[in-house]
C-alpha cells in the first residue's frame, strides 16, 4: 500500500508538549550516595505524622520491613540518623524526625516547588 502523506487522525487533539501540564517528580542525588526521590520523602514525612514506622508504612500500604530498609539506607547514606527509633513494647515505642530529617524533606519540597513553577501548573488530578 503506498504511502498517501497523511497523517490519520484518532479524534484527538494534537497539543506541544511545551503546552500540556506536567507534574514534576524530582529526586537528589547527594555527593554521599544518597538518592531522595517522591517515595523516601513521603514515608519520612508519614513517619512524622504517624509517630512510627510501621504505621506510616500501613499508611503508605508498604511493607513494615521495606519501610524499614529505606529508613537504614537513608542514615547510612546522609551519615547519620534521619529517623530517631524507640524500641516497641508495652508501652509501644515509636519514631521521630532528627533535624537531618525535617531538613531533607524541607530541601526536597523546595527544589520540587521550584520546578514546578518552571514547568507551570500540573495537571489537574
Amino acid at each position: 500500500m503506498a504511502d498517501s502523506g497523511r497523517v490519520p487522525r484518532f479524534n484527538v487533539p494534537v497539543v506541544h508538549p511545551s503546552d500540556q501540564p506536567a507534574r514534576v517528580s524530582i529526586r537528589l542525588d547527594f555527593a554521599s550516595g544518597a538518592r531522595v526521590g517522591p517515595g523516601k520523602i513521603e514515608l519520612l514525612e508519614a513517619i512524622a505524622r504517624k509517630g512510627s514506622i510501621a504505621a506510616a508504612a500501613r499508611d503508605l500500604g508498604m511493607s513494615y520491613p521495606r519501610a524499614w530498609g529505606l529508613v537504614e539506607a537513608l542514615d547510612t547514606a546522609m551519615g547519620e540518623p534521619v529517623v530517631t527509633r524507640a524500641p516497641g513494647g508495652q508501652k509501644g515505642g515509636g519514631a521521630a524526625l532528627t533535624p537531618l530529617g525535617r531538613a531533607l524533606i524541607e530541601r526536597y519540597r523546595q527544589v520540587e516547588a521550584a520546578a514546578q513553577r518552571k514547568a507551570g501548573a500540573p495537571p489537574k488530578a
